[in-house]
């Protein structure tokens, strides 16, 4: 994926530029050319795709930062000379229409890399997640420009009126919900928060929180790596230096995590609505990271195998 040197943030929608002129899609680039097409469905398979093809080759840039699909509309926003311009395809024209955009350093991306060949299929599974299929609006966009930034390009559905955002891997599979309070969910949970990191000063995981990490950042900062229950992995650097010394975040067992809250269970101390967490680091005196477990009142440290140890 190409790094744009200036990337943009969507402030307001788009419209349709003075004079309605724009280039055409298939011939020029010319910006008073405009092209008409038959009004399209853009929820049958290949359409989108083939669409946002053209929409790409009548903006004459490859340096897209954002792709907007709704069931009969699309655009695209792509960098020329170092400013963006939007491209869309509305009442069956295709033209680049105006909007208001701001720099914030986003990346550009190709969005053949993305599986856009039936976008009904990912509404109707959206649809099913978020209880809604009103006004449906799939995205691509570096989502630095939303409140939770995420450490890779997805495709994200929203509704209007707003209900639950749905997020899907660029494969067009669905970025599943995970439930902590299962054996299955803290696996997933801790495998997608230390991803390829092989370093890490703290490894987290809650009912109520996910599952997280804090890793050393580039420029001496810290970075905390986090998959929540209903969002994709996200990466959001943190001020402060870390103290703590660094160890594999893999040496965390989530079978051992989990085995340790069965253990509680069975003393029925733990159930499906109690709140609990676990924090691995390396302290003072420390060799080895020690697992710091909170289930309900109680407050207690194993190794890494589980068995509980004097403070």
């Amino acid at each position: 994926m190409a790094a744009a040197s200036v990337c943009l943030v969507l402030v307001a929608g788009c419209s349709p530029a003075p004079g309605g002129a724009g280039p055409s899609s298939s011939a020029s680039t010319s910006p008073t050319a405009s092209t008409t097409t038959p009004e399209l469905d853009l929820t049958k398979p290949g359409v989108a795709r083939t669409l946002i093809r053209e929409l790409v080759a009548a903006s004459g840039s490859q340096q897209v930062v954002m792709v907007l699909i709704r069931k009969r509309e699309a655009s695209v926003s792509v960098l020329t000379d170092g400013r963006a311009h939007t491209w869309a395809y509305r009442g069956g024209a295709i033209k680049e229409v105006s909007s208001d955009l701001a720099y914030v350093g986003q990346s550009t991306f190709d969005p053949d890399d993305f599986n856009l060949s039936d976008i009904g299929a990912v509404f109707r599974a959206a649809a099913a997640v978020s209880g809604s299929d009103a006004s449906q609006e799939l995205q691509i966009v570096d989502s630095r420009r939303v409140e939770h930034a995420a450490s890779e390009l997805k495709l994200s559905v929203a509704t209007n009126p707003e209900t639950r955002t749905v997020f899907f891997n660029a494969d067009g599979t669905l970025v599943p919900t995970l439930d902590f309070n299962t054996a299955a969910g803290i696996a997933i949970g801790l495998s997608d928060a230390i991803g390829t990191h092989s370093t890490a000063t703290t490894v987290a995981v809650g009912s109520a929180t996910g599952a997280s990490i804090d890793y050393p950042g580039t420029d001496g900062s810290v970075v905390v790596r986090m998959r929540a229950s209903k969002l994709p992995v996200t990466d959001v650097p943190r001020s402060g230096a870390d103290k703590l010394i660094g160890f594999d975040p893999r040496v965390v067992s989530p079978a051992v995590i989990w085995r340790v809250l069965q253990r509680y269970a069975a003393q029925g101390s733990f159930g499906p609505t109690t709140t609990w967490s676990v924090t691995a680091d390396i302290r003072t005196g420390d060799t080895l990271p020690r697992l710091r477990f909170a289930i309900g009142s109680a407050q207690f440290v194993t190794d890494l195998q589980g068995d509980e140890v004097k403070q």
